[in-house]
């Protein structure tokens, strides 16, 4: 295989296996491990790739997802960083980390916890810092071939904008309600097609709210290779001046299973 198929092979990975810092909300649930079983699972990802001459260009990325499940109860981080360079200037910078721990309490109901830090130069996001929890639902207990859940709950969040001489330079506290929908269907013993949706407004203002929407559908070659094809779209109503509110992403690619 050539270097340049290798590096784009990387690329494909990395962006399919840890998409975690693309947007505002990050949709946790397309990163757990599936399965039942106890025991610890965990995914690493390290991409790196460059170009000189006409284009100078360098993008590196570091990704983990590590996971515990013993009994009722599943511990899960998520760890990822991108950083980027074109014609020697930095283009890409974001940091992301997430924890969280899972409580079910019945085998319909369980229970919540999560804290998250992260900040994105170039959505001008020096810091945001939250922690919060909340009750999950299963919705599908008696369907071998589908995996949904529903979650309702709340989270307080800290955000701090870079200094850029804009009006809008502040330090937001505010508390956020937390809504997701999690359907995963198995299409036959080779294809699945997910669907997750959140909805997070600010408590205090109805109209300030963030939405993001992923589907997916994984096509499975081997028993530890696959094909997934992806799109994300994803909404703030209220974004900092200068970044758009609204992002969409899509991406074609192979994914590592394990």
């Amino acid at each position: 295989m050539s270097p340049g198929k290798i590096r784009a092979l990387t690329l494909a990975l990395g962006g399919l296996l840890f998409p975690a810092a693309s947007s505002a909300i990050v949709n946790i649930e397309g990163l757990r491990a599936k399965g039942s079983d106890d025991g610890f699972s965990s995914r690493v990802n390290i991409s790196v790739s460059g170009s000189t001459g006409n284009a100078e260009k360098v993008d590196a990325g570091l990704g983990s997802r590590l996971q515990w499940r013993y009994g009722p109860r599943k511990e899960l981080a998520i760890l990822d960083y991108r950083y980027g360079e074109s014609q020697g200037r930095r283009n890409a910078n974001k940091t992301f980390l997430h924890g969280r721990h899972t409580q079910a309490v019945t085998d319909r109901y369980g229970w919540e916890g999560f804290a998250q830090v992260e900040q994105n130069e170039f959505a001008r996001l020096k810091f945001r810092g939250l922690v919060g929890g909340g009750l999950r639902i299963s919705l599908a207990q008696d369907q071998p071939d589908r995996d949904d859940s529903a979650g309702l709950g709340l989270f307080r969040s800290v955000e701090i904008l870079e200094d850029s001489g804009l009006s809008d330079d502040r330090r937001e506290l505010l508390w956020r309600a937390n809504f997701y929908l999690a359907l995963s269907h198995d299409l036959n013993t080779h294809a699945r097609l997910t669907s997750t949706t959140y909805y997070q407004p600010d408590i205090a203002d109805a109209g300030d709210f963030r939405l993001l929407e992923q589907a997916a559908l994984e096509i499975g070659i081997t028993e530890h290779i696959g094909v997934k094809l992806a799109v994300d779209i994803s909404h703030d109503s209220d974004p900092p001046l200068q970044v758009d509110g609204t992002d969409i992403f899509y991406s074609t690619g192979l994914e590592l299973i394990y």
